[in-house]
């Protein structure tokens, strides 16, 4: 006995079977058809009667074709920091406000305001920024037209002890009524809200140092410390004082806590004296960075400091 095989090819079906020559002539041949027949097709003859219709086709292949998975949308670049200055430490860089509104018509909502954050971690005690602008005494300053005072008094720092008041004249945008806070960094820090709570406060010394003149001259300066750690990407935050008390009350929301006394009083604070120096070598933030004393005084190197806070 001797097996045959019938391979009859009709597009996408076969004939196959397997016969005896003695059964030859008492069995047919059953076609077998790989794949099956859409009515609509015409490539390809329909298969016989009887024939053993197989699909090959997999379940998956009328179906709508899976979708590629969308990658996740990339991640903002994050905003460039600002240039170097002796005015400030390197890493920080100006970005949307967190602060979260907690009461009034916009309670939930962030702030909306810019705010200064830094991108690497910064210690407690360390040195920030020099709050810069125009100086005035209290005299020059309350002789400024109102239009003009009421655009200074928003950002203004006061030294009582001093008697000298900072703030960076509103003169950036398209409007010219904007504070370029590219250059006046400091003045770009919000205050926490009323459950927060402030990590860097305002220092104002008088150092002393030698001028280009060759000259001994004492400055006021005005200096932003942190009074606990600050990690890398987090937003500085500053309790303006009690006198900004009159635009909480017009705006209407609440500060909070500010740096503790007993906190910053066992902290070791840095000299400005090399950044006055570098300033004063480098010649373009001197006039907004330093005031000049009109007297000569003792040369506290930054050990001797007073409060400095925001005036209205």
């Amino acid at each position: 006995m001797c097996n045959r095989k019938t391979i009859r090819r009709t597009d996408h079906c076969f004939s196959v079977g397997h016969l005896s020559r003695t059964h030859a002539s008492m069995l047919p041949f059953i076609p077998l058809c790989l794949g099956h027949v859409r009515p609509a097709e015409t490539s390809a003859p329909p298969p016989p009667p009887g024939a053993i219709v197989i699909d090959l086709i997999s379940e998956d292949e009328d179906s709508e074709p899976s979708s590629v998975p969308t990658p996740p949308p990339a991640a903002p670049a994050p905003p460039p920091l600002l240039p170097p200055d002796p005015t400030r430490r390197d890493g920080l860089f100006i970005a949307h406000s967190r602060v979260l509104v907690e009461s009034g018509p916009t309670a939930g909502s962030f702030l909306g305001e810019p705010g200064l954050f830094t991108s690497e971690a910064i210690p407690a005690g360390a040195f920030v920024a020099f709050y810069t602008g125009a100086f005035f005494t209290v005299d020059e300053l309350m002789n400024i037209p109102d239009d003009k005072l009421q655009a200074l008094s928003r950002y203004a720092v006061e030294v009582e002890k001093h008697g000298v008041i900072v703030s960076p004249v509103a003169d950036a945008g398209p409007d010219r009524n904007h504070i370029n806070f590219t250059l006046h960094a400091a003045a770009a820090m919000n205050e926490p809200n009323a459950s927060g709570e402030a990590n860097v406060f305002a220092q104002a010394s008088v150092v002393e140092a030698i001028g280009n003149d060759d000259e001994l001259h004492s400055y006021v300066v005005v200096c932003i410390f942190t009074c606990s750690r600050i990690e890398a990407g987090e937003e500085l935050l500053w309790n303006y004082g009690d006198g900004y008390q009159p635009i909480r009350d017009q705006v209407g929301y609440g500060a909070g806590s500010r740096c503790a006394d007993e906190l910053i009083d066992s902290l070791r604070l840095s000299s400005p004296h090399s950044r006055v120096m570098a300033i004063l070598r480098d010649g373009r933030r001197a006039a907004d960075a330093l005031y000049e004393l009109s007297l000569g005084g003792s040369d506290t190197s930054g050990e001797d400091w007073v409060p400095a806070k925001r005036r209205r």
